[in-house]
């Protein structure tokens, strides 16, 4: 044996097992060509196997490497120990050993020997029980305080010639001769100290202050950042509840609201018959403006239904043969009774489709009826229809105030509302989200297309018949 050390700094690490998150925060901050060798001293149970070297590898462009017998020491790479290992250095090699020993010991026989064999190139942190982990006074009459306070670098040679403060009584019961400390900050916090201390008389030169000052940048962005999450989470946390909190008394209300209107709905048509049977015709018209309003009721409780059930577990489709014509038909026929526009059918679909008849009659509803409240100075709306590869697509044209670009991306949001639109039409911008989500279900896809002031086409595709699907598929 030549016992001579790597001419290469080794920083030796020593954590507890709940310490992997903050050795990840570590390593993805350090650069992969330091020049120093890392080595990875963790409490692991020996009857555990360990995932360590993987946990760090995936925050690192290093190689990893886990210690389980003997291995020679090269800069750029991280060491890892082996659960029931203890570690040496020797000779420029770590040699891993039975563990025999308490848990702790572990840890300090590593770095002793680190601190023997590399002498001044070796660089670590203190083991549990030494002053490193102690909780000091931020008194600025001692080393650690006057760092705090000052938030400068203070790298002491020899306490016993210090003038500017005194020794932490802590420190000196360890017979600490040197150190050097400064402050861990982040953009608007001071956290702690971070420290190395030396129990012989030296000044430490500028690799080492510079590779502190470097930890303790990493260390203060990591604590910041660990803040703004938990911060986040906590934000997260609340607007969840209160969308829960909403969504309960949408549901609620929704159901409430189903009884009274159906009822009201029954007593107007009732009312209309008799006033037509009585030759009342302006009264019957009046009742029947009524009736339209009470749909517009009837829809707004469905469609606030169906978005609280989408929340929770989904809309339920059922599924049959239909002629998706004969339903383009029909509810363009029902809409132009309360609209003054022309809407023209265009194209014909030869074949029957596999598909929730309802559901998507609800989104032809939804398309037209958004063709017609955003376009009231045109006086025509255009529904095509054609088969492309085994597929149906609808498209919806209006030549109403279009969609701005800043709005398109977002415009089958849940309840979001395009900017021009806010003021002048009203509605809770639900009905395109659910509509996509139906189509969604459906295996298909929506889309739109526009230009600010110059209308808009909104399309959907859905297959004539799912993959695999029969009558058993229906939800």
């Amino acid at each position: 044996m030549n016992n001579q050390p790597p001419d290469f700094p080794i920083t030796g690490i020593g954590a507890s097992a709940g310490g992997v998150k903050a050795l990840q925060e570590f390593f993805d901050h350090l650069p992969d060509n330091s020049g120093m060798a890392f080595v990875v001293v963790i409490h692991l149970y020996p009857e555990k196997s360990s995932n360590l070297n993987k946990l760090i590898g995936s925050h690192t462009g290093m190689p990893v490497k886990q210690v389980s017998r003997k291995i020679k020491i090269r800069p750029d790479h991280v060491y890892i120990i082996s659960p029931g290992k203890t570690l040496n250095v020797q000779d420029g090699y770590l040699v891993a050993g039975k563990k025999e020993k308490e848990e702790h010991a572990t840890i300090d026989l590593f770095f002793r020997s680190l601190a023997a064999q590399c002498k001044e190139k070796a660089i670590s942190g203190w083991p549990e029980n030494i002053a490193g982990h102690l909780r000091l006074k931020a008194d600025e009459r001692m080393e650690g305080g006057y760092a705090l306070h000052r938030q400068e670098m203070v790298n002491v040679e020899d306490y016993s010639r210090e003038e500017r403060f005194k020794q932490s009584p802590s420190l000196a019961g360890f017979k600490i001769k040197s150190s050097i400390s400064i402050a861990v900050k982040g953009r608007k916090e001071i956290y702690g100290i971070l420290g190395i201390y030396s129990v012989k008389q030296r000044l430490f030169d500028g690799n080492e202050t510079g590779f502190l000052q470097s930890t303790a940048n990493l260390l203060g962005e990591s604590i910041e950042r660990i803040q703004a999450q938990k911060k986040l989470k906590k934000i997260n946390n609340k607007l969840k509840e209160a969308v829960k909190v909403r969504d309960d008394f949408l549901s609620i209300a929704s159901h409430e609201l189903q009884t009274p209107v159906t009822s009201m709905k029954f007593l107007v048509d009732l009312f209309e018959r008799k006033l037509r049977d009585s030759g009342n015709e302006d009264d019957a018209q009046q009742a029947k403006k009524i009736n339209e309003h009470i749909d517009q009721l009837s829809n707004l409780t469905r469609t606030l239904l169906d978005m609280t059930r989408m929340q929770r577990k989904g809309l339920k489709m059922e599924k049959n043969m239909f002629s998706l014509d004969e339903l383009i038909k029909d509810t363009v026929n029902k809409l132009e009774h309360i609209s003054n526009h022309t809407i023209e059918i265009e194209g014909k679909i030869s074949r029957d489709i596999y598909a929730d008849k309802f559901r998507i009659e609800q989104v032809l509803t939804n398309l037209l009826s958004n063709a017609i409240k955003y376009s009231p100075d045109a006086d025509k709306i255009v529904v095509r229809s054609e088969e492309k590869d085994g597929n149906v697509e609808i498209s919806v044209t209006d030549y109403g105030i279009g969609v701005v670009k800043k709005d398109r991306e977002k415009i089958f949001k849940r309840f979001f509302k395009g900017s021009d639109s806010k003021q002048t039409y009203p509605g809770f911008g639900i009905g395109l989200y659910i509509s996509a989500e139906i189509v969604k279900q459906h295996g298909g896809k929506i889309w739109m297309e526009s230009n600010s002031g110059q209308g808009s086409v909104f399309s959907f595709s859905i297959p004539f018949r799912e993959k695999n699907s029969n009558k058993s598929d229906e939800k």
